[in-house]
């Protein structure tokens, strides 16, 4: 349903399968997608769950590309009821998916791709200070795609530049995903999210979206990685707790003239107790 891929509905889903994955949003752009009927066909629903979406591509003035998920198809509707994608700034096209029915994931894709693709080009991005110099920037957005399988390039810039930004106070979590659009050379699952919602049969949209919005994730194009803190995994809010050692007093904190006084801060903050964590990490 897309007009950059002629691959068919029944060989998609049979190279998904290929591929070990489980759960699949099939964002062809500005058309809802919806797998799930060709799923049942083959007799696959119990080990691959389709999600219904829309790849929202922006046009005149174009700000990127956005995955909205799940959309339930409306046949009645242009496009199987698709996000309309022309003359509207991001706020606006923003308001009108979270004004539909129905909670939804909005996922910026490939927010550094050349070529009109980036949102976050197109908003001029500030990646050290994580701030756009454009007031058209809208952040109601759920997710960020760091890894992606055809501009790997943008990768590491992706990755710093998302850290920045946890750092600053924005929740969006990072994604892995192959953009795909062929069979060959462009395989599905190269990279891949691996998302904690327990078996395929049981999965809901709900319980999709509750473990994406709190990074229950990891992003991989090959090793499975089991990481830990404090026996938590991804998603998890940890409270660290200092170690046991106090800052000991130098002659600079003992009571003396001010001149005394920054120094006396430097010395305790330099022996300041380390917080106390239990790391494991483990590569499959």
């Amino acid at each position: 349903n897309s007009q950059d891929s002629i691959v068919g509905l029944e060989d998609r889903v049979i190279s998904l399968v290929a591929e070990g994955l489980q759960i699949v949003a099939s964002t062809d752009h500005n058309h809802v997608t919806d797998l799930r009927p060709t799923i049942a066909k083959l007799g696959l629903d119990r080990i691959i769950a389709g999600v219904p979406a829309d790849e929202l591509t922006t046009d005149a003035p174009t700000w990127g590309h956005f995955n909205v998920f799940p959309v339930e198809p409306d046949p009645s509707k242009p496009a199987n009821g698709a996000f309309f994608y022309t003359g509207r700034r991001p706020r606006e096209f923003i308001s009108e998916v979270r004004a539909r029915p129905g909670d939804k994931i909005i996922q910026v894709n490939h927010p550094r791709m050349r070529y009109g693709l980036g949102y976050l080009n197109h908003v001029d991005w500030d990646g050290e200070r994580a701030v756009a110099r454009k007031s058209a920037f809208d952040p109601r957005f759920d997710a960020l795609e760091i890894y992606n399988g055809v501009d790997p390039r943008t990768t590491d810039r992706n990755l710093r530049e998302w850290f920045k930004s946890i750092s600053r106070g924005h929740t969006w979590t990072g994604l892995g995903n192959s953009d795909s659009h062929t069979l060959v050379y462009e395989e599905v699952g190269w990279p891949r999210t691996y998302v904690d919602v327990g078996s395929v049969a049981k999965v809901t949209f709900a319980k999709l979206i509750q473990a994406m919005r709190q990074g229950r994730m990891i992003v991989s194009s090959g090793p499975f990685i089991r990481f830990t803190v404090n026996n938590a995994g991804p998603g998890s809010v940890i409270e660290l707790k200092r170690a046991d050692a106090k800052p000991a007093p130098g002659p600079e904190s003992s009571a003396g003239s001010p001149a005394s006084k920054p120094a006396a801060a430097k010395n305790n903050a330099a022996k300041a107790a380390p917080f106390e964590a239990q790391i494991s990490f483990q590569v499959e």
